[in-house]
């Protein structure tokens, strides 16, 4: 399976597909559930480690699912421990 990156790239440059179909869900450590989603229109800019948006940059090792007009295109496992961390004292830290 193609990295998140090369997955992006394929949909970006390849005549058949369109970055506007795209979804792309991505582990937020902002939000409250952990998970955020954006539509590949909204994505300002695209780097070799990271993409972004207006307000945020989203290295493309937290991105989980793309999918494109419905289907998914890339998918990982979420990492163990994603979840929000909001209101939770660190692991090794006293409070």
């Amino acid at each position: 399976m193609p990295s998140a990156k090369e997955a992006l790239d394929r949909l970006r440059w390849h005549p058949d597909f369109s970055i506007s179909d795209v979804m792309i869900w991505y582990e937020d450590r902002m939000s409250e559930t952990g998970v955020a989603c954006l539509k590949g229109a909204d994505v300002g800019f695209f780097e070799s480690s990271f993409f972004g948006v207006e307000e945020a940059s989203i290295p493309y090792h937290r991105v989980f699912r793309i999918e494109h007009r419905g289907l998914a295109v890339f998918e990982r496992p979420r990492r163990q421990g994603s979840q929000s961390r909001r209101g939770r004292a660190r692991p090794g830290r006293r409070t």
